[in-house]
């Protein structure tokens, strides 16, 4: 976890050094309402549209398998260190 908590710091300064708001979007809030999420992002960045966004209508398909599973195991692995 300290490994991940270094990164965001970094990232913090970074931003701050370059005077850079940033959006933040978490994938957990996209899949739980990708319109408002993307709607916040399409703000963000200043785009106009009245396109409702969908994950079920999306042409994008979740990928996924054993080295998914692999990466997932090795991360709770890595977080109990």
């Amino acid at each position: 976890m300290f490994h991940i908590q270094a990164q965001w710091a970094g990232l913090e300064r970074l931003f701050a050094l370059g005077d850079i708001d940033p959006l933040n979007v978490f994938y957990e809030n996209l899949l739980d309402n990708s319109n408002t999420v993307c709607r916040q992002v399409r703000d963000f960045v200043g785009i106009e549209t009245g396109h409702v966004f969908s994950l079920d209508t999306s042409r994008t398909k979740k990928q996924g398998g054993a080295l998914n599973r692999e990466w997932i195991a090795r991360a709770k692995a890595d977080l109990r260190y």
